[in-house]
């Protein structure tokens, strides 16, 4: 089991009702953001992101940010999500992915 990552519980160290709620919590959240509403995708987001770490989902928070208008905070958090990701790009193709698109 890896080591548990602030913000959040890491991939290691996750329980599968932690793993739940934060996926439910991420795909409310793409529901909301593909209906255009960034805030309320953003919160969602955010949420899931503090139950389970996740680079991909911290590029998502970032994008709703953007998206919602709030470009400083969308800004520092595709720095951390690039941060995030390229420490964990090892373990999966999708946090390299999650690194470019953030480093773009």
């Amino acid at each position: 089991m890896g080591p548990c990552v602030r913000g959040g519980s890491g991939p290691g160290c996750r329980t599968d009702v932690q793993r739940e709620q934060a996926q439910a919590r991420f795909s409310r959240g793409k529901t909301l953001y593909e209906a255009g509403k960034f805030d309320a995708a953003a919160d969602e987001f955010k949420a899931s992101n503090e139950i389970v770490a996740s680079p991909n989902t911290r590029l998502y928070y970032a994008r709703a940010l953007r998206e919602g208008g709030i470009w400083w905070q969308a800004y520092v958090e595709l720095g951390r999500t690039e941060v995030d990701a390229r420490e964990h790009a090892k373990k999966t193709v999708a946090n390299e992915k999650a690194a470019e698109t953030a480093a773009e």
